[in-house]
């Protein structure tokens, strides 16, 4: 699918940033996948990272707004789940996720993520 939003957060060193919409591997695989990236402000050096969500039941193809073959589908603007938001609050990374129905949001220990 393509990105909800472009979002961005920055801690004293490094940017977090969405770098593409969000994705599902193979039918009936059970996680939705958003690329991040992590970027180093002093040297430009980028590290990709990637959140998987796990979620029960099957994920129908759209019925609008996308393009696709037997094989694969892209929805044209975020579909079903979309990142929405990235925040640094205090040690951690916090990402929110918005469905129709409303929004959830989980943290990441920014220490973590800079390990190498």
């Amino acid at each position: 699918a393509d990105p909800a939003t472009s979002q961005i957060a920055f801690t004293e060193t490094h940017a977090f940033r969405s770098s593409g919409g969000g994705f599902v591997r193979a039918e009936g695989d059970g996680v939705y996948r958003f690329p991040l990236v992590r970027v180093d402000l002093k040297t430009g050096a980028t590290k990709p990272l990637l959140l998987s969500v796990p979620f029960d039941g099957p994920l129908p193809r759209p019925e609008s707004n996308y393009h696709g073959t037997e094989d694969s589908v892209h929805s044209h603007g975020a579909y079903r789940l979309g990142l929405t938001w990235l925040e640094i609050r205090g040690d951690a990374l916090c990402v929110v996720l918005g469905t129709e129905e409303g929004a959830s949001a989980v943290e990441f220990d920014l220490a973590a993520l800079h390990g190498d």
